[in-house]
């Protein structure tokens, strides 16, 4: 069983090879919607805490992005949700996470939703390999 979680996180999960901040991310998902072709409608959170001067140097302090997000391949009409992640307090994003169903494993899942997380899975390195330079 856990070797199915396993499987199904592997699958629907994709890691960038570097964290990304907000203005990269809306790159990638353009590149995205571009090469599959697909639609990507979501919503882009950021945390923000305004310090009293008491509290800090700096007055405000600009935390964590999240992008909850719905795609929907235009062309071979599949669709699915998914959101960023970050691994730690750098407020960047490290990738993203397909929508999962509780209690189902890899196999249980439809095989279109599996096919269009392996495309993305692909546009993102394709993405990467062209952008290996986040200064560029």
């Amino acid at each position: 069983m856990e070797g199915d979680l396993d499987k199904l996180m592997e699958a629907s999960t994709i890691e960038f090879p570097r964290d990304l901040k907000s203005k990269e991310l809306k790159k990638l998902l353009k590149y995205i919607s571009n090469q599959l072709p697909a639609h990507i409608s979501g919503k882009l959170e950021r945390h923000i805490n305004f310090l009293s001067p008491d509290d800090s140097e700096k007055s405000i302090d600009y935390g964590s992005i999240n992008f909850v997000a719905m795609i929907r391949d235009t062309k071979n009409f599949r669709f699915d949700a998914f959101e960023t992640y970050h691994n730690d307090d750098s407020g960047k994003i490290s990738g993203i996470r397909f929508q999962t169903i509780p209690g189902y494993s890899l196999g249980d899942h439809d095989d279109k939703n599996v096919e269009l997380w392996q495309d993305v899975r692909k546009v993102i390195e394709s993405y990467f390999q062209q952008n290996s330079n986040p200064h560029q």
